[in-house]
């Protein structure tokens, strides 16, 4: 019997990669196939896979060449194309879990609404690292939210935001063009729900909840290089030319400031523990003036930093967590 909801899995770490598929076997309504695409990991996957293929529908395809590295996006899109038509689409990763009622949910949700004024179903998301600890303040989001509310609520850091916790409807992702693309996909979710969710919002499933691993080994992690952080820096500005142009092109208005847009894509170098202050400045000097800030100068830069540094942080990460004894923690996603 064919089912309406596909999960898909682009995989490629092991460290985690069991406790997803354990977390989707709990399941306690088994109608979803799980797809898995194998990103020619270093690491033996099969084996993992194999251990729970007998307590749910599955499909698993090793691919030869390593796409995510140099287009996350497109390995993305190879894996959803492993797909067999089905309606629903939730793009998972290989070390997130969800609690055992997410997918009766769903089907709940569905049955319960008219799924034709649907397009992007969300579940409430928990932060955790690596020993399954929450890590930052549990954000409920509302039933419903439009993109302009989303985009705001984005950069004033009033929620927080993953690829894994939303369901897409895959006939309207095909008519929006799939998923927007920035450089390491940074960005690329945030934009492609804002696609998905123009005409219909987002709705959200109160109740059970997806939680996103922060474990020190993804891209969203802190211990990030300055080349990297520099690609994220572009994407993120990138982005923000992206939704000025889609808003002005739907007639959509948004009321976030420069300064708060700017103090956004500051979250990303100045949590970035392996650079320098100097390095961080530096990519500070630059992201304001790209962002037409150029104004402000060096000096008006650094107060800036220091500014934002203390507003943002205090009580949260670098203020709160110093005195608490405890680590660092990044704010963006």
């Amino acid at each position: 019997m064919k089912h309406k909801l596909a999960i898909v899995i682009p995989a490629f770490k092991a460290d985690f990669f069991a406790a997803t598929l354990a977390s989707i076997a709990a399941q306690t309504d088994k109608r979803f196939v799980v797809y898995i695409g194998d990103d020619a990991s270093p690491y033996d996957l099969r084996s993992v896979v194999a251990r729970y293929q007998s307590e749910m529908a599955m499909v698993y395809q090793r691919f030869e060449q390593n796409l995510g590295n140099e287009d996350l996006v497109a390995h993305w899109e190879r894996c959803i194309a492993l797909t067999n038509d089905e309606e629903w689409i939730w793009l998972f990763s290989d070390d997130d879990t969800m609690e055992e009622d997410c997918v009766a949910a769903f089907y709940e949700f569905l049955e319960s609404k008219d799924t034709g004024s649907v397009d992007l179903i969300h579940f409430d998301m928990k932060v955790i690292d690596e020993n399954n600890q929450q890590m930052w303040p549990y954000r409920q989001f509302p039933v419903y939210l439009d993109c302009v509310d989303f985009f705001a609520r984005r950069v004033r850091s009033k929620l927080h935001s993953t690829a894994v916790e939303y369901i897409f409807r895959r006939s309207k992702w095909q008519q929006v063009g799939q998923f927007e693309r920035f450089d390491l996909a940074w960005f690329a979710d945030d934009a492609t729900w804002i696609k998905l969710s123009r005409e219909r919002g987002i709705h959200s499933i109160m109740g059970p909840l997806v939680y996103w691993r922060y474990s020190g080994r993804n891209i969203s992690s802190q211990h990030a290089s300055n080349a990297l952080v520099g690609r994220k820096v572009q994407s993120g500005l990138s982005f923000m030319k992206w939704v000025e142009g889609y808003f002005k092109l739907y007639g959509l208005v948004e009321d976030t400031s420069l300064w708060e847009k700017t103090a956004y894509l500051l979250s990303v170098p100045l949590s970035a523990t392996m650079l320098s202050w100097k390095e961080k400045i530096r990519c500070a000097d630059s992201i304001a003036r790209q962002m037409g800030l150029s104004w402000l100068g060096r000096v008006g830069t650094i107060i800036y930093v220091c500014f934002f540094s203390l507003r943002r942080f205090a009580g949260r990460s670098i203020i709160g967590r110093f005195i608490k004894g405890n680590r660092v923690l990044a704010v963006n996603k």
